[in-house]
């Protein structure tokens, strides 16, 4: 009988700390989502982990498990400005990208190993050609996470941003090889996406419950400046 998967909270940590910052001040949003019509999560409920840095990783597991232990737990990418924000408007500063690669397969059928070592090979393509990036193991796929080097203030100018990430992503994943009928991307551009948590179990498919996984692979940033070069109109507000 294989080993029931729980939660490794010092990879939760290292996730929270890569988005974030070891010496961040402000709070942490983490959602508990379902999955209640089809694959799309469906945010349940939302906590805040006030000043994360100093109140002890213990404290923050506690946290974790205080609601529903059978929901799929994520964080938002981004800072909101906003306590339970969901939105782009709800985003005041960005700190990461990130991009999705989905393995094709039938609807609530769970990836195989194979598949799964398939999309992993093709993330590790796309963290090579952007030179940065770290991976979180979903249970069905890969997500990159790419941090920007320093934190980018979007108020005003959230449109903008985001149609460069857009540009910047597309540009990205044309560099990539890989076989479209095993792997499909999902395109993750919006400031207010919501990303699982990697430590965490994934109960997207309730018979089968996997442990997620963080890893970081290359360590270096991703600068701001590269994904503004493809910006091709002026911010709304230029601070």
């Amino acid at each position: 009988m294989s080993e029931k998967p729980s939660m490794d909270i010092d990879s939760v940590m290292n996730m929270i700390i890569y988005l974030h910052g070891p010496d961040l001040h402000a709070s942490v949003q983490l959602h508990w989502c379902e999955f209640r019509f089809g694959t799309a999560p469906v945010i349940a409920n939302s906590i805040w982990i006030p000043c994360y840095p100093y109140i002890g990783k213990d404290t923050i597991f506690t946290k974790l498990n205080e609601p529903q232990k059978s929901s799929d737990i994520y964080i938002g990418r981004n800072f909101r400005a906003a306590e339970g924000g969901t939105k782009n408007t709800d985003i005041d500063y960005a700190s990461a990208i990130s991009f999705d690669i989905d393995v094709v397969r039938p609807k609530e059928v769970p990836a195989t190993l194979e598949q799964v070592q398939y999309a992993s090979s093709i993330e590790e393509q796309l963290i090579k050609q952007i030179g940065a990036g770290a991976l979180v193991m979903s249970g069905n796929g890969y997500h990159v996470i790419v941090r920007l080097d320093h934190i980018f203030d979007v108020r005003g100018r959230r449109e903008w941003f985001t149609d460069a990430c857009e540009r910047y992503c597309a540009k990205m994943q044309d560099q990539v090889c890989y076989d479209e009928r095993k792997v499909k991307f999902d395109p993750q551009f919006d400031l207010a996406r919501i990303i699982r948590l990697g430590g965490t179990v994934s109960f997207k498919y309730k018979e089968s419950p996997r442990q997620t996984t963080f890893q970081i692979v290359d360590d270096r940033c991703l600068p701001v400046e590269t994904i503004l070069e493809y910006a091709v109109s002026p911010p709304e507000t230029v601070f």
